[in-house]
C-alpha cells in the first residue's frame, strides 16, 4: 500500500503460479478500492529471456514499492532481481 500520484494505492500478487499483479486505488468517497490494472507475470515472462528464469522452488514475486510519481509502475523483487512493470 502507498500513494502514487496523489492517490492511495494497493497491490498483491498471487504466491503461486500463475502469479498475478493487481493494483486497486481507494475510490473518491474512500469507501471502497477499485481495480486498476491486472497482469499475469508468467505471461510476460513465458519466452524465458530473463535471469531470474526458472525460479528456484517457492520463489514467489514480492511488491517491493509502488512508484511514487507513475500510478502505473511497481517493483518487484524476484529472487535476486528487481524489476519494474509498467
Amino acid at each position: 500500500m502507498g500513494v502514487s500520484e496523489g492517490r492511495l494505492r494497493y497491490a498483491e500478487v498471487w504466491s503461486r503460479e500463475p502469479f498475478v499483479l493487481s493494483s486497486f486505488t481507494l475510490d473518491d468517497e474512500g469507501s471502497g478500492w477499485t481495480l486498476e490494472h491486472r497482469v499475469v507475470l508468467s505471461r510476460l515472462w513465458a519466452d524465458g529471456d530473463h535471469p531470474w528464469l526458472p525460479l528456484p522452488e517457492k520463489t514467489t514475486p514480492q511488491i517491493v514499492a509502488l512508484d511514487p510519481l507513475n500510478g502505473n509502475v511497481i517493483y518487484l523483487k524476484v529472487g535476486r532481481h528487481s524489476i519494474g512493470v509498467d
